[in-house]
């Protein structure tokens, strides 16, 4: 029995591995399709091209650093939701987020 749990372990941890493997070389190839490049207030990886993890965690960070600066300290999800404001799209439009969703669906 033990012996069918080892070679179970490590044919599951192969597989892990391989999927890691191709995981990270998909993540890596779509990224780099979107000639992303890292601002260069970055904390990290300034100027490099995001076409893998940590340069995409770079630029995520500076992308919250300056949507923190925008908005006052808030995030995305908290736009909207002070007292008494009852239209969150033009909170959201105000603090310079109109190219991110449109205001209303288009007239088909």
């Amino acid at each position: 029995m033990s012996k069918l749990a080892s070679i179970s372990a490590i044919v599951v941890g192969i597989v892990m591995a391989i999927a890691g493997v191709v995981t990270w070389v998909v993540v890596m190839n779509t990224l780099s399709d979107q000639r992303i490049t890292v601002s260069e207030d970055a904390s990290c990886l300034a100027g490099d091209d995001v076409n893998g993890p940590f340069s995409a965690y770079c630029q995520a960070s500076v992308i919250d650093k300056h949507t923190q600066a925008i908005t006052g300290g808030k995030t995305y999800a908290e736009l909207g939701q002070d007292e008494g404001d009852t239209d969150r799209d033009d909170d959201r439009t105000d603090r310079g987020h109109a190219g991110i969703l449109p205001r209303r669906p288009l007239a088909g």
